[in-house]
């Protein structure tokens, strides 16, 4: 009888012991995974608050397009039908693309 109830003992402790090495285990990956997320979004933060958007004018040229314009003065913005939709928006063009040489028309652009 003191055989069995030292391997019960014995065998309790065991996978007590296999529950917190595992316990562990998760434990110490979900810390390395949220710590790895945090740094990583705080680095996109960072470049994010680094770029700030602004404004200036621009004389449309003969012959030249929305999207002319737009590959021009789209730096760092990001999506160029994003971008060209802006502009409309800005300019109060509704969805049209229509410019004319002689316009002035306002575009955004993001600079540090």
């Amino acid at each position: 009888m003191k055989s069995n109830s030292r391997n019960r003992c014995s065998y309790k402790k065991r996978v007590r012991k296999s529950i917190t090495k595992l316990a562990v285990i998760v434990f110490s990956i979900i810390a390395i995974v949220t710590i790895v997320v945090l740094v990583s979004g705080t680095a996109q933060a960072k470049e994010e608050l680094c770029l700030n958007k602004y404004y200036k004018s621009v004389d449309v040229k003969a012959g030249e397009t929305l999207w002319d314009i737009a590959n021009e003065n789209n730096d760092n913005y990001g999506d160029i039908d994003a971008y060209i939709a802006e502009v409309q928006k800005i300019n109060n063009l509704g969805n049209s693309s229509d410019i004319t040489a002689g316009m002035t028309i306002i575009v955004p652009y993001m600079a540090e």
